[in-house]
């Protein structure tokens, strides 16, 4: 599962960031009875925020699929740091919200 993980990315040409510390108080991973739970992450890369507004408004389509990829890589880096490493995991769901005009 890591390893088609870590190909994936990398062939798209990313890289896993460094978690960043959670801005307000609040746990950026909980793990219970062997499920880990990742908060909510914002499009975020080189301490950057990459996109604000709504899809189909201020932003995007691309821009709303790069945003919703450095998501994804900001949860798994808060995986990592928060295990050790990816390999202890076998299975990711997710949960994604965004913002639409609705078109």
């Amino acid at each position: 599962m890591v390893l088609m993980l870590r190909r994936g990315w990398r062939h798209k040409g990313h890289r896993l960031p460094e978690a960043v510390a959670p801005a307000y108080q609040y746990v950026a991973v909980v793990v219970h009875q062997g499920v880990a739970y990742v908060s909510g992450q914002i499009p975020r890369a080189g301490g950057q925020v990459l996109v604000t507004g709504k899809t189909g408004a201020e932003v995007n389509l691309v821009q709303a699929q790069r945003g919703a990829e450095a998501c994804v890589l900001q949860a798994l880096a808060q995986l990592k740091a928060e295990l050790g490493d990816l390999g202890r995991v076998s299975r990711i769901g997710t949960r994604v919200y965004s913002a639409t005009t609705g078109d």
